[in-house]
């Protein structure tokens, strides 16, 4: 009876320690998304490193640097290609194109 009662100390007190390392590490992998507002647009930065804005997802967030009027002007766009450059973002500005589908990039500010 001994050995019963021992052997099922020893099996609760493995339970419980496994059962609570998995509480905890499961704790740690819950991470909500991070409000920014920058330029003074409203943006979320998931756990997993991605983007949300406008209902929007993107991976990627870039600094596009080129001249404008003469000027260094920067973009700082939310996008999900990473090739996108300075001419494409400055042309999307000036263009009067309409588009309904979801947009290549956002320009969240510039300077």
């Amino acid at each position: 009876m001994k050995k019963i009662v021992m052997i099922g100390s020893v099996v609760l007190v493995i339970f419980v320690g496994v059962v609570g390392f998995n509480i905890n590490n499961n704790m740690g992998n819950t991470t909500e998304p991070k409000i920014i507002n920058e330029f003074d647009v409203e943006y979320a930065e998931n756990g997993d490193g991605t983007y949300e804005c406008r209902g929007y997802n993107f991976q990627y967030k870039k600094k596009v640097t080129g001249l404008e009027n003469g000027q260094s002007t920067t973009f700082v766009i939310l996008t999900n290609n990473k090739e996108v450059d300075f001419d494409t973002v400055s042309y999307s500005l000036k263009s009067s194109q309409t588009n309904t589908d979801a947009p290549e990039f956002i320009i969240l500010g510039w300077y």
